[in-house]
């Protein structure tokens, strides 16, 4: 791998993983498209790093806020007792894909390699957005004053938080957009988007966290010259994605407080198509 693909894919995947697009996709779609080798499972884990650096970045105020809330229990303040529930509703939304993973992680690795099921995917990710939208009109939901934080997150119902974790298992595949899948599970289930947006961002947490224990020390232990790519290339992507992602969460944080997310849904349906042509040109 050369440093300028590291680099290009640490902006893609800083870019792709806040954005309803699938970052997944994204870092299968870009090299397939542009000839180059086919993107490494090890290496998209490795600058997942960099968007979760970002996230730590944005949402400090609302980690530092449950942080104090867990260590001093004796605090029975609203915000405390909100920001402790918020930690629960984080764990317990993480437990489907973690289950998910760790029972199918040989066959979605397998899935990496097949640009196929990544359009399939990428269409079926426009579906979801587009029916999200959809349900959003039909319950009315109103966006709240300002930008949820972790006392207003707090609040977010328990069956809310069980079918967005489930909705984040079923994006385990490449090209089925894991914000888009939560963020369109959280507007189903009635709330907002800059709700269902910052749950979803803060969902990134435990679950990078737990892909990266599984795979970053294998990649410390590889001998020499076994992998696509070296600690050079991985330092490049993993910088990008942090930057990028930052970018990316404040831009989507802003747009869901004004527009849909349809605009997305239209461009993974094209995205989706181009792929599918470039499939039929190569046979």
């Amino acid at each position: 791998m050369l440093i300028l693909q590291a680099f290009v894919l640490g902006l893609v995947q800083g870019a792709t993983e806040f954005l309803p697009v699938s970052s997944s996709g994204h870092l299968q779609a870009v090299p397939f498209l542009l000839g180059w080798d086919s993107g490494s499972l090890a290496f998209d884990v490795a600058v997942h790093v960099g968007t979760l650096l970002a996230v730590l970045l944005v949402f400090r105020a609302d980690l530092w806020a449950m942080l104090r809330a867990v260590l001093r229990p004796a605090d029975d303040g609203d915000g405390a007792r909100a920001a402790r529930r918020l930690v629960g509703l984080l764990a317990v939304a993480s437990v489907p894909a973690a289950l998910v993973g760790l029972a199918l992680g040989d066959a979605v690795e397998a899935a990496f390699d097949r640009p196929l099921v990544v359009a399939g995917s990428l269409v079926l990710t426009a579906a979801i957005l587009w029916w999200s939208e959809r349900r959003r009109t039909a319950l009315g939901t109103v966006e709240p004053d300002g930008d949820p934080d972790a006392r207003a997150l707090g609040g977010v119902p328990w069956r809310a938080a069980v079918g967005v974790g489930a909705a984040q298992a079923l994006a385990v595949l490449p090209g089925l957009s894991r914000s888009g899948t939560t963020i369109a599970a959280g507007l189903a289930l009635g709330l907002s988007r800059a709700e269902a947006a910052r749950l979803s961002f803060l969902m990134l947490i435990p679950v990078t966290l737990g892909a990266a224990a599984l795979t970053l020390p294998d990649l410390a232990t590889a001998p020499p010259g076994t992998l696509p790519f070296g600690p050079t290339e991985v330092a490049v992507g993993v910088a990008t994605s942090a930057v990028s992602g930052v970018l990316a969460i404040r831009f989507l944080l802003a747009l869901v407080a004004r527009r849909d997310l349809l605009v997305f849904a239209r461009y993974v349906l094209a995205l989706a198509a181009v792929l599918l042509v470039a499939i039929a040109v190569r046979g």
